[in-house]
């Protein structure tokens, strides 16, 4: 990558930042990574640019900039990148950049879940389930919660999983609710996993198993998911046990 991307070339360019970034067969470097996000950026390729603008979001190798951030992106999404297209309408949705515009949001969501990017497809499915930029439509949020979850979003399968669950946009099926917060539970998504555990201690869309239960909801808080130590505890304490949450274990 090194030589051709000295010669200028944008792809290279942007996978000698990928390296760099990552620490792929060199030491990681976020301040190289984006020098060279940079340089592809500013050769016009559309995944440097959406990378740049990654960089300039989180502040990595380069100084946090949220209007930055915003006008990469733009550049992104403009020259046809499914990711920066979601990307910039993350900035509308949040007002990151650029003045909230939900419906802007909404447009560039489409736009990337329509090209295929799984996580446009996530966003697009939450706007039509929550109203966001865009009238209310569980139907709508259902068909694009499938497709992402699957093209493989963890995030997506577990809602896929509440829509099964509760009914919304769909025939209530708590089987497949279950089938679905599993998926999402081993692919690491802590709602999903806090949901599984939910399924397995209240038997829904499978037999009752406190041990499994205990097991995802303690995955479930140690990746954040709070309401997990409620019903640890709430498991554990019919037994005369308390989950310690700061030792990480169970007090007899």
């Amino acid at each position: 990558y090194l030589k051709s991307a000295r010669k200028g070339d944008p792809i290279d360019q942007y996978n000698l930042g990928i390296c760099y970034q990552y620490g792929r067969g060199v030491t990681q470097d976020y301040k190289k990574a984006f020098e060279w996000y940079f340089k592809s950026a500013n050769n016009g390729y559309a995944r440097g640019q959406c990378n740049l603008g990654l960089c300039y979001y989180y502040g990595r190798g380069t100084v946090q900039d949220y209007k930055k951030a915003f006008e990469w992106y733009f550049k992104s999404a403009n020259n046809g990148c499914a990711k920066g297209q979601n990307n910039l309408g993350y900035c509308y949705q949040y007002g990151k950049g650029v003045n909230l515009d939900y419906k802007k949001a909404f447009d560039w969501y489409y736009i990337s879940a329509n090209n295929g990017y799984a996580r446009g497809q996530y966003n697009l499915g939450y706007c039509y389930y929550d109203g966001k930029g865009i009238s209310q439509n569980y139907d709508k949020a259902f068909e694009w919660y499938s497709r992402s979850a699957n093209n493989g979003h963890a995030m997506s399968k577990n809602n896929l999983g509440y829509c099964y669950e509760y009914g919304e946009g769909v025939v209530q099926d708590y089987n497949k609710a279950f089938e679905w917060y599993l998926k999402s539970a081993i692919d690491g998504c802590d709602l999903g996993q806090y949901n599984l555990g939910y399924c397995y201690y209240n038997a829904i869309g499978t037999r009752l198993n406190i041990e499994e239960a205990i097991f995802w909801y303690k995955k479930a808080l140690d990746n954040g998911i709070e309401g997990a130590y409620i019903e640890l505890n709430k498991i554990l304490s019919r037994n005369n046990f308390i989950y310690n949450n700061n030792k990480n274990k169970v007090n007899y």
